[in-house]
């Protein structure tokens, strides 16, 4: 069992940054195996303080983003950049993946690499299904925190309240919700997606974290449209979060920028990286 002593201290670190409510991950997409792209990506928003970067279940992605951390982290000390947190990587699945007949040899490998959660993507309302999908990926990872990436279109607001509360029976305190409004990472940066993500986390607050106290250190991470006005619309409408996923929004600010000339050159990586502070460290 994970729910040790001695495993909890493994995950303080973790969970320090999360319920500090400054904890940030960039997502790089499930779908996406551009691996120049990824790198790039990975490189400034780890050089800009994000805690996590999130990559799909993909052995060579996890390989390629673990040398661009590893590059940040040399590219900091040069730069004298003082980095709070060692960005680690969060590697996310989809049911499908689980048919994989490597499926598990591949779970294995990733888990060599700096990868601290495992995110599990959930489409379908069936808590059977989940329940064992849950069960499976507890089972074979260490000392990871689960999340559990969820939506509003595939679940009624009392599946999704019991859906969690079946995560929290077999996970403890590994287990991290992440909340979308309609849709999963990908649409396009409305502020209508912001408000259903936001309206998603207040059900989760006011119907299970506020009721139930073994649920009151619960990490609520806001996805779906999040934007540089994700924390302050929170805010105004007192919606309490953990962090925020940072998708399409991030993607955009180097949408038409040279990659080349940013990474060779200190001062572009410099104004790279107070452009993302600027955009998203306002929380």
């Amino acid at each position: 069992m994970i729910d040790t002593e001695s495993s909890n201290k493994k995950l303080d670190f973790n969970y320090k940054n999360i319920f500090n409510k400054n904890y940030l991950k960039f997502d790089c997409g499930i779908e996406n195996d551009d691996l120049r792209h990824i790198s790039f990506m990975s490189f400034l928003y780890s050089l800009a303080g994000f805690n996590s970067i999130d990559v799909s279940f993909n052995i060579e992605v996890v390989e390629s983003v673990n040398k661009s951390l590893k590059k940040a982290n040399e590219k900091a000390k040069e730069l004298e950049f003082n980095l709070i947190s060692n960005t680690f990587i969060t590697v996310s699945l989809e049911d499908i993946s689980f048919t994989n007949p490597s499926f598990e040899y591949t779970f294995s490998k990733i888990l060599n690499y700096r990868v601290k959660i495992i995110e599990l993507h959930i489409q379908k309302a069936d808590i059977e299904v989940n329940t064992k999908l849950i069960e499976k990926v507890s089972k074979l990872a260490n000392n990871q925190l689960i999340s559990l990436s969820l939506n509003r279109k595939s679940f009624s607001n009392a599946s999704l309240i019991e859906l969690i509360k079946k995560a929290r029976d077999i996970l403890k305190s590994r287990l991290i919700i992440e909340l979308h409004g309609t849709h999963f990472s990908g649409v396009k940066n409305s502020y209508n997606e912001t408000l259903q993500a936001i309206s998603t986390v207040d059900i989760i607050n006011k119907q299970l974290k506020y009721q139930d106290i073994k649920f009151r250190k619960l990490p609520i991470i806001i996805a779906g449209g999040v934007n540089s006005f994700t924390s302050q619309l929170a805010k105004q409408c007192n919606v309490e979060y953990q962090g925020l996923c940072v998708a399409k929004s991030g993607f955009d600010l180097f949408m038409y920028k040279n990659q080349n000339e940013i990474i060779s050159n200190n001062n572009e990586i410099k104004k790279s990286v107070e452009l993302i502070k600027a955009k998203f460290l306002n929380f």
